[in-house]
């Protein structure tokens, strides 16, 4: 009879918690993996959405400051009125439809706004102040962290004196959505340049 069990095969019970244990350590450390691993690409992917914002709030910008001083009087009070690291004023005459308009772009709080005032030509007195129909600054983008505009005259120096502009550098820091993780909210910069087509 004895000889029987010995030729029987099979686990043991240790064997059996030992390969139980094994198996739930290796169940917690995929668990752990997928864990971090989504945190990654959810992280990533908030990124990338920040970054898709800041890219088509500078190209807007961009598009429209190409424009800047078109079929305008060269003044001060003309091209760049009112330059600041955080906001801009620019007039121009849209090529396309022949409307006098007053732009501005500024960073308020944590949004970037944009005024866009047609002025009417009837009654203007020269100053481009005169707008048609109500206008308010509207949002841009949201998250905003930080926008800095960065003026240089025709040879490349930073100046702060709107005869002189030549062209404009834009950063635009936008932060994500959401936090990733920790709290944290990572940020994004965009630095662009647009130079005036009716600029010097």
């Amino acid at each position: 009879m004895n000889k029987d069990k010995k030729n029987q095969t099979g686990f043991t019970f240790i064997e059996t918690i030992v390969a139980l244990g094994i198996t739930i350590f290796l169940i917690l450390a995929m668990y752990a993996a997928y864990v971090f691993f989504f945190k990654v690409v959810t992280c990533e992917d908030l990124k990338i959405a920040a970054q898709q914002k800041a890219r088509a709030a500078t190209e807007l910008m961009q598009r429209e400051m190409r424009h800047a001083g078109n079929k305008v009087v060269r003044t001060a009070s003309s091209i760049g009125a009112g330059l600041s690291e955080t906001q801009m004023t620019f007039r121009y005459t849209d090529p396309v439809t022949g409307e006098m308009l007053r732009m501005t772009y500024r960073g308020n709080g944590k949004s970037l706004e944009r005024e866009r005032c047609v002025i009417d030509q009837a009654t203007d007195i020269g100053d481009w102040n005169t707008c048609v129909g109500s206008f308010a600054f509207a949002t841009v983008i949201d998250d905003l962290k930080s926008l800095k505009f960065v003026y240089y005259d025709k040879n490349g120096k930073a100046t702060m004196s709107a005869a002189e502009v030549a062209y404009i550098k834009v950063f635009l820091e936008v932060e994500t959505e959401t936090e990733c993780e920790d709290g944290i909210r990572p940020s994004v910069t965009i630095a662009t340049e647009s130079r005036p087509k009716n600029l010097w």
